[in-house]
């Protein structure tokens, strides 16, 4: 990354790793199939929501930091 603090580039990292294991775990669960969901529905609703939840949230943090001016991170 150009011109970016090397703190603003560990959460750009972290952010990219938290992203791919949230996508990682979401195939995982859907991976599980329909018996797994037939037999846990709320419990498969509720980790589904929050993994989306999770997901969405590391893609608009990731715009956010890509977006910063750079003298914005150095504070």
């Amino acid at each position: 990354m150009k011109n970016r603090p090397a703190a603003a580039e560990e959460a750009g990292d972290a952010l990219h790793e938290l992203r791919q294991m949230t996508i990682v775990s979401i195939r995982v669960l859907d991976g599980l199939g329909e018996p797994f969901r037939q037999a846990y529905e709320e419990a498969h609703e509720a980790l589904s929501f929050c993994l989306h939840d999770i997901l969405a949230r590391t893609s608009k943090l990731g715009d956010d930091l890509l977006r910063a001016e750079p003298k914005e991170m150095a504070q």
